[in-house]
């Protein structure tokens, strides 16, 4: 350590030389490093050894700084913010505490696992490896036994190597302290490591992975290398040859070898290609691959299919392992590759060439691709891949398998293993023979550096729920499917909405895809209905107009200049495609049909305004899937920030990192395009306002809102909700808000309309029976656990009265409920505390948003299925925290087990008035099974940390007030 020029720095006094600190170490590590590790004993003995050699040299120079009172005093002077300091040495630790300032630790692998200790991180003993045991996270039953001992043993660990520690630490600070003690206060845990070269583990939500901060600067892309690409022929380099432009572009050198006879791989000014030759013809590639399409992917396989599109796939296989051979003893091809002298090797693993000359030139082997069949990738990465939610290729199950679908899977596992193995049997051979050593093509794959997967990541987080929102937009069983009507656009748009149509398809839900006579990609299918309209131009003139805008605008970079001819080009694809439009809007018999069919929802790509114009005619919710629309106007009409110094404008060509000068130009085209735009979807928007008799532009057809019924509960509860109701109303939505005549604080708004039914109290009476209720409740002893529960008890019969105070004046209210029907809502907000809005949203059909903060008996939860365990996540009315000792968890997992007993005392009556409301056996819990999304009222900077399940968000900000600056004397 020494000083540097971009911070101050102050030294104290040690009673030591450097000299004889090197010498001190090195002894200290030859020490370590000379003890014997052939057993499990041998490595226990010296991890005791190391852990007093390391008290000795962790606490050289505590005393210099800490028993220093000038110094302290002159570090107190400077009234820091925070300190950042290395745990491993406890004099950093000690001296924020005693300056009673923030703490941030930055750690890497603490000997004793003070980390994990102090902030009661778990660390699960059958997959977390302890130090010095010299285990990986895949342990067999001996060292999983071994493992759980030194898990065990750690708190002592601790205890032994921060002995002295602990008494320096008592001294400094006048009371009685330890070092876990003092850690586990720490406002941020820094940790220098990342799962991709570590063994994974929990962490806590205070704790942030900072791997590669020590990394040495690497050269700037510009200046990285030469990459050899490999690819696969077909729909697998649709998507690898956007990665190799955009490397191209970044100025890589890319090289990519292609095969005589090829489908789609071709010439292109963005790499170098090298050609080299195959044992079969076009025709046979194609054929091969019609049949598989056919018969494997044009419909869901039955498990006797399986063996047969095994064999097809076997087939395409030989034939290409033919090609590889032809590319590896291809020597002059091969000697001119390997003087080249390539910095990275990028393949896809559906075939073995890449990686086995990655082996043989010894290059790191980047492996792209969208998955291998019985799964080699997982099982090459020693990924897990229960068969009890992860389906097998060819079965065409999905993740939420039945108890029959799992048997079957389970089988397809078994008989995975011979098929894959002779699937997999001459790639084993060509790889052995090539390289000349006894390898098979799993091993191969195992030296992979990265693997870069062309999937969605099966446990979704909150930003990803779009998808997933829409596959569950018809909820559970396939008895109870909807009907959607589909209005794609031709070309690569339909490449990726298919995929989609197809899934919902599967999933029991009736597909109508609405095609035109003359069509670049969108054909009949076996998943889904099709009707087919006229429209006024042919194929071919059709492929001159995508062909044209593909060369001048998408395979290239654009100039500025180039801005306005790119633009010309989409304007005349626009207009061809309105008239389209047009042709399917003025079919009257078609639409009629449709009309007739009764469809829930519509699924379109807006880039074309048919979609739009059908779903607001026949008032069906309109669901987008898009990529991106001209000027952003997605964007614009969502209401969604664009800010243009960091989102590029279309046809620029910037990404996100802009220079000076393009944020400039991007700034201008941002003012350019309002013109452009208005150009471009004027005749979107006449075509809307004429057909839909009332004016209209494409923009507020896209951003048409909808109707939200809002019911919400009284007091507290309608002070978090009134913000996002007012907001909703503000945004254009026509918010309704339905309360009782007689409320603590709810009334009426200007951004909503308010309707009312009659209940039998007045405003009076209601809050001297609240502040009655109340005072019982906080008049209630809760000194003890046992006096805890009892308020529990009582609190729920108390809340079982409050909120069902006025469910029956509106839910038996025959004329109000009719009204909010002919109102025809998109959806229903309310907070699950009272039932009444619940019980409203099932008996309209319309999908249910709850918005709560804690409820009294964890409903929501427990009608998600949301995990709560018990070790750390503390019941209603316990008190705990979730740091709970013996007896509290104890308690505490009582309390989790009578959850479901507490809802059902709390909701007894609500239970009654769903059933007879909705005229089947109904219970509140059920009712919220099926919500659409979950608003948690609350955020994990001041609650403690819980499992949440994929629709639950959390917006624990929004009822926060607008801050005043700080005065200046502060």
């Amino acid at each position: 350590m020494g000083p540097s020029e971009q911070t101050t720095t102050l030294t104290y006094l040690v009673n030591y030389t450097k000299a004889e600190l090197e010498a001190s170490v090195v002894n200290e590590f030859n020490t370590i490093l000379s003890i014997d590790i052939a057993t499990d004993l041998a490595k226990f003995q010296t991890f005791i050894i190391s852990l007093d050699i390391l008290q000795m040299f962790i606490l050289r120079n505590a005393e210099g700084l800490l028993f220093n009172k000038d110094f302290m005093r002159k570090l107190r002077e400077y009234n820091f913010d925070a300190i950042l300091t290395d745990p491993f040495k406890p004099v950093g630790v000690i001296a924020g505490k005693y300056l009673s300032i923030p703490a941030i630790y930055m750690p890497i692998n603490h000997p004793c696992g003070v980390d994990a200790l102090a902030s009661q991180c778990p660390v699960p003993a059958s997959y977390v490896p302890q130090p010095f045991t010299h285990f990986t996270d895949r342990m067999n039953l001996w060292r999983r036994s071994v493992n759980l001992v030194r898990t065990l043993l750690q708190p002592m660990a601790c205890e032994r190597m921060f002995a002295r520690a602990d008494e320096i630490a008592s001294h400094v600070l006048w009371r009685r302290a330890s070092m876990v003690e003092i850690m586990s206060r720490a406002a941020l845990w820094f940790l220098r490591f990342n799962f991709a070269v570590e063994f994974p583990r929990p962490v806590m939500p205070n704790m942030v992975m900072i791997g590669a901060t020590v990394s040495q600067k690497t050269k700037p892309l510009s200046q990285a290398g030469k990459v050899l690409v490999v690819p696969v022929d077909g729909s697998h380099w649709l998507s690898m040859k956007i990665l190799v432009e955009e490397l191209s572009q970044r100025g890589h050198e890319m090289v990519v070898l292609v095969p005589e006879t090829s489908m789609l791989i071709g010439n292109s000014g963005n790499y170098t290609t090298k050609s080299f030759r195959v044992p079969h013809t076009f025709a046979e590639l194609n054929a091969n691959l019609d049949h598989i399409r056919k018969h494997a992917f044009e419909r869901p396989p039955r498990l006797i299919d399986i063996i047969a599109n095994w064999r097809n796939l076997m087939q395409l296989m030989e034939m290409q392992v033919k090609a590889c051979e032809g590319l590896l003893y291809d020597e002059s091809l091969m000697k001119n590759l390997r003087e080249t002298g390539f910095d990275v090797l990028l393949t896809d693993p559906f075939l073995p060439c890449g990686s086995i000359i990655a082996n043989s030139f010894s290059l790191p082997a980047i492996y792209f691709l969208h998955g291998l069949s019985c799964r080699l990738d997982e099982a090459a990465a020693q990924c897990p891949s229960p068969p009890s939610f992860v389906p097998r290729y060819f079965t065409g199950y999905t993740d939420k398998m039945t108890f029959l679908q799992r048997v079957r899977n389970m089988l397809m596992i078994i008989i995975g293993k011979y098929l894959c193995h002779k699937n997999f049997a001459s790639f084993d051979e060509l790889a052995s023979r090539y390289l000349q050593k006894d390898i098979t093509y799993k091993e191969l794959l195992g030296n992979g550096a990265i693997w870069l997967l062309r999937r969605m990541v099966r446990a979704l987080t909150v930003p990803a729920l779009g998808l997933l929102a829409l596959l569950c937009l018809f909820s559970s069983e396939p008895v109870q499917a909807g009907k959607v009507l589909v209005v794609p656009v031709d070309g690569s748009h339909w490449l990726s909405m298919k995929i989609l149509v197809e899934e919902l398809s599967q999933r029991g839900h009736e597909m109508v895809v609405l095609v035109p006579e003359t069509s670049v990609m969108i054909a009949k299918s076996g998943n889904y209905t099709t009707k087919s309209f006229r429209v006024p131009y042919t194929l071919a003139e059709l492929n001159a107009n995508l062909d044209h805008i593909r060369k001048h605008a998408l395979e290239r970079p654009p100039q500025l200049t180039d801005i306005i001819a790119n633009w010309a080009n989409l304007m005349q694809f626009t207009e061809m495609q309105v008239k389209a439009c047009e042709g399917l809007l003025y079919d009257e018999s078609l639409m009629k049909s449709l009309g007739e069919t009764g469809f829930d929802v519509l699924l379109t790509d807006p880039f074309l305004p048919c979609g739009s114009i059908i779903a607001d005619s026949f008032s069906l919710p309109a669901v987008y899937f898009l990529r991106g629309l001209p000027c952003r106007l997605d964007e614009a009409a969502a209401q969604c920030p664009s800010p243009p110094s960091f989102v590029p404008r279309f046809f620029t060509g910037f990404s996100d990192k802009m220079t000076f000068s393009q944020r400039v130009r991007n700034m201008l085209m941002t003012v350019f395009q309002k013109f452009l735009c208005h150009t471009l979807f004027a005749s979107f928007g006449e075509l809307a306002s004429r057909y839909l008799q009332k004016d209209i532009t494409y923009k507020e057809l896209l951003a048409e809102a909808g109707k939200l019924l809002v019911i919400p509960s009284d007091g507290s509860h309608w002070l978090g909700l009134k913000p996002i109701v007012e907001e909703l109303g503000r945004r254009g939505n026509q918010v309704v808000v339905v309360i009782p005549e007689a409320s603590l604080s709810m009334g009426p708004s200007e951004q909503s309309t308010t309707l009312t039914y009659p209940v039998n109290y007045t405003k009076a009476e209601l809050e001297a029976s609240v502040a009655n209720e109340f005072n019982t409740i906080l008049s209630i002893d809760i000194s003890t656990d046992l006096a805890k529960f009892q308020t529990f008890i009582i609190s729920l019969d108390i809340l079982q009265m409050f909120i069902m105070r006025n469910a029956e004046g509106l839910l038996f209210n025959k004329d109000l409920l009719n009204k909010l029907r002919e109102y025809n809502f998109d959806a229903i907000l309310t907070d699950p505390f009272e039932p009444v809005g619940v019980i409203a949203g099932e008996y309209l059909s319309i999908p249910a948003i709850y918005m709560l903060i804690n409820h009294p008996c964890g409903v929501d939860a427990l009608a998600s299925q949301c995990p709560v365990p018990a070790s750390y996540v503390p019941q209603p009315f316990t008190h705990f925290t979730d740091r709970m000792n013996l007896w509290q968890r104890s308690v505490n997992l009582v309390r989790t087990l009578l959850q479901p007993i507490a809802c059902e005392r709390m909701f007894a009556r609500a239970d009654e008035i769903a059933s007879h409301v909705l005229r089947r056996r109904a219970s509140m819990v059920e009712i919220m099974s099926r919500a659409a999304l979950w608003f948690l009222r609350f955020d994990f900077a001041v609650e403690f940390p819980r499992p949440v399940m994929p629709n639950m968000v959390m917006i624990g900000a929004t009822v926060s007030q607008k801050t005043k600056p700080l005065s200046q004397g502060l």
